[in-house]
C-alpha cells in the first residue's frame, strides 16, 4: 500500500473542511499511512475532529496577515522558477502570481523539512491537495523534490468553488491552473467544474475527472406535517440569508404557522435579526448560530423539516444540499455551479438566481402548499438521488479506487 501526503488548510484544526470528516477514513483504509500537512494549523491549537490510528498531522503555523501576504509576494518576486512563469496580464494577476508562487514555495520547503526531520520514508507515495489554488501549487513544487530524491509519486488535487472559478476571487484570475495540471490530476466534485476546467484547457481533458464529495447515512427524517424551512450557511453576502429573511417574513405574515430554523453565523446576521424583529417575526425564527456538523445533524434527526433551502449566488456543489437530501428532505434552491446536478422537479425546485424578495415568498409559499401526496413523493426522490449520487460510502469508495488506478 502506498503512503499518503494531504495537504489542508485548517483540518484537523478550527472548523474548515468538514468534508474531510466524512472522507479520511475511506481514505485511510487504502493507504498504509497518511501524513497531514494543516497550513494554517498551530500547535498551540487542539484538534477538532478526530484523525484515524495510521494517520499523523503536522500543523505548519502558515496563516494569512496583511504582513504576510508582502511577504509571500516578496517571496514570490525572488523564487525563480522556470515552470510558474508570472504572465503579466494585468497588476492584479501580477500580483496574484506572485503570492501563489511565494506562499507555495513557502509550504513545500516547510513540508520537506518536516519530512527530513521525522524520517519519514515516502518510496511510492501520493501527494494530495485538498484545494485547487495555492495548496496544489504546493503539493506540485513538493512533489518536484520528492521525485528528485528518488520518490515515485503521483499527485493529486480536489476542486471545489472559490479555488476553481476565475469568478470567485477578487483578482478574476487563478494562476497556474494550466501548470499544475500538466503535473496533477485534478478531482473537481462535480460536473460542472469539471467541464469548466476542461473548457478552459481541452488539452488536459484526461486529467480532469469528476470525483463528487459524500454524506454519511443518519436515516430519515421525522416529517410528519409541520411547515418548517432549514437553512445552513455562513450568514455572509453571497449566501444572501438578509434577502432569505425579508422574504420568509413575507410568507409567515400569510401562513402563521411557518416556522424558519438559521444554522449559521457571520457578517450578515445583525441586518437579519433586524429583518426579523421590524416584521414582528421573531416567534417564527430560530437562529441557532454556528454549529457542529453532528449538532446540524441531530436537527435533522429531530425536527419536522419541510423543505430546506439554499438561495446562494455561487456555488460548487453544496454539501449542506447533500447532507438535507440523505434525511429524505426535499430542497428550494439557487440554480447554481453544480446544484442543479444535485435538485430537480423531482426532488424540490430549482429557481433562477435573479431573485427578489416578493418572487421567493411567492415560490416558499407555493411549496408549502403543496399536496401532501406530491410532497411525499419529493421526500422519496430527495433520499433516492442521494443514495445514487451522495452517500459518502459510495463516492468515497470510487475516489479511492480511481487514486490507486493512476
Amino acid at each position: 500500500m502506498k503512503k499518503l501526503i494531504l495537504i489542508t488548510s485548517q483540518f484537523p484544526y478550527f472548523f474548515g473542511e468538514p468534508f474531510l470528516i466524512n472522507e479520511l477514513p475511506y481514505i485511510c483504509k487504502n493507504f498504509k499511512e497518511i501524513y497531514i500537512f494543516s497550513i494554517n494549523g498551530s500547535s498551540n491549537v487542539k484538534f477538532t475532529r478526530d484523525i484515524p490510528s495510521n494517520a499523523k498531522c503536522f500543523p505548519l503555523g502558515n496563516t494569512i496577515s496583511k504582513i504576510k501576504y508582502i511577504q509571500y509576494i516578496l517571496k514570490g518576486m525572488f523564487y525563480k522558477n522556470s515552470e510558474l512563469r508570472i504572465q503579466q496580464y494585468s497588476l492584479k494577476r501580477l500580483i496574484a502570481s506572485l503570492y501563489v508562487r511565494g506562499r507555495a514555495k513557502t509550504i513545500s520547503t516547510q513540508i520537506y523539512r518536516c519530512i527530513k526531520a521525522e524520517g519519514i520514508q515516502l518510496d511510492d507515495v501520493v501527494v494530495y491537495s485538498f484545494w485547487f489554488s495555492y495548496q496544489a501549487a504546493a503539493a506540485y513544487l513538493l512533489s518536484k523534490d520528492l521525485k528528485k530524491h528518488g520518490s515515485k509519486v503521483i499527485t493529486i488535487s480536489r476542486a471545489h468553488g472559490y479555488d476553481l472559478y476565475w469568478e470567485r476571487v477578487l483578482t478574476g484570475y487563478h494562476p497556474f491552473q494550466d501548470v499544475l495540471l500538466k503535473e496533477i490530476t485534478c478531482f473537481p466534485c462535480s460536473n460542472h467544474g469539471r467541464d469548466y476546467l476542461t473548457e478552459k484547457y481541452p488539452w488536459a481533458k484526461d486529467k480532469v475527472i469528476t470525483a463528487r464529495l459524500g454524506t454519511r447515512d443518519y436515516g430519515l427524517n421525522p416529517y410528519k406535517a409541520r411547515r418548517t424551512l432549514v437553512t445552513c450557511c455562513n450568514l455572509e453576502k453571497l449566501k444572501r440569508m438578509s434577502l432569505f429573511a425579508e422574504a420568509f417574513c413575507i410568507a409567515a405574515k400569510e401562513e402563521t404557522d411557518l416556522k424558519w430554523i438559521c444554522i449559521g453565523d457571520g457578517a450578515e446576521r445583525e441586518i437579519i435579526e433586524k429583518t426579523i424583529s421590524c416584521a414582528k417575526c421573531k416567534s417564527h425564527v430560530e437562529i441557532k448560530g454556528r454549529l457542529s456538523n453532528e449538532e446540524v445533524l441531530k436537527i435533522y434527526q429531530d425536527e419536522e423539516v419541510m423543505y430546506f433551502c439554499n438561495i446562494s449566488t455561487t456555488e460548487g456543489i453544496p454539501v449542506s444540499i447533500m447532507e438535507a437530501m440523505s434525511f429524505g428532505i426535499p430542497i428550494i434552491a439557487t440554480d447554481v455551479g453544480g446544484t442543479s446536478e444535485l435538485v430537480d422537479e423531482s426532488n424540490g425546485i430549482l429557481i433562477s438566481s435573479e431573485l427578489d424578495k416578493i418572487s421567493l415568498s411567492k415560490i416558499i409559499l407555493n411549496m408549502i402548499k403543496m399536496d401532501r401526496k406530491s410532497h411525499f413523493a419529493m421526500r422519496n426522490m430527495s433520499r433516492k438521488k442521494w443514495e445514487e449520487d451522495s452517500s459518502a460510502d459510495r463516492n468515497y469508495s470510487l475516489f479511492c479506487s480511481t487514486i490507486n488506478c493512476l
